[in-house]
């Protein structure tokens, strides 16, 4: 204890004890964050992750958004994503930002590994120069023939038919 004077006044310095020490509360986290679904035009896509915050503080309303080439994609703000033509060739993200009912927040917004490049929606198959050969009588065979075609390079199911 250090006593003194100060113009005229005496002063007395004593020790001032103070409750425990509460850490600081600390924002949510969000984590293992994935897109499951298939990159391909018209396919719904779904984010998920996992939420966490180390004082128990349950999740609040988290806010969620959908990039296309890094860009927010309007409108996308929801835990699923319906893929669209403008889509096409670009990589999808999924981003989730933390937040928690009570406590320190919002957290830190987590990415999804990107997935795609998106690809075009798959296509019908096609049959053009188609033909019917033989006699239309009783008894008589007929031969169709035609040439298969797909965008997509799908294989053929079946090679042809022949009906009698």
């Amino acid at each position: 204890t250090r006593y003194g004077t100060v113009t005229g006044v005496q002063t007395c310095a004593l020790p001032i004890s103070v409750g425990p020490v509460v850490p600081a509360n600390t924002a949510p986290t969000a984590s293992a964050v994935t897109i499951t679904g298939t990159a391909e035009v018209g396919q719904t896509l779904t984010g998920s992750y996992t939420y966490a915050d180390a004082d128990g503080d349950l999740e609040g309303t988290s806010t969620y958004r959908w990039l296309r080439d890094g860009v927010a994609i309007t409108g996308a703000t929801t835990t699923t994503y319906t893929v669209v033509a403008a889509d096409d060739g670009a990589l999808i993200v999924f981003e989730v930002t933390p937040v928690a009912q009570t406590g320190v927040s919002p957290g830190a917004p987590a990415a999804s590994p990107s997935v795609g490049p998106v690809v075009p929606a798959n296509t019908a198959p096609t049959a053009s120069a188609v033909t019917i050969t033989g006699t239309a009588e009783v008894g008589q065979t007929l031969t169709g023939s035609y040439t298969y075609a797909d965008a997509d390079g799908d294989l053929e199911g079946k090679i042809g038919r022949a009906h009698v």
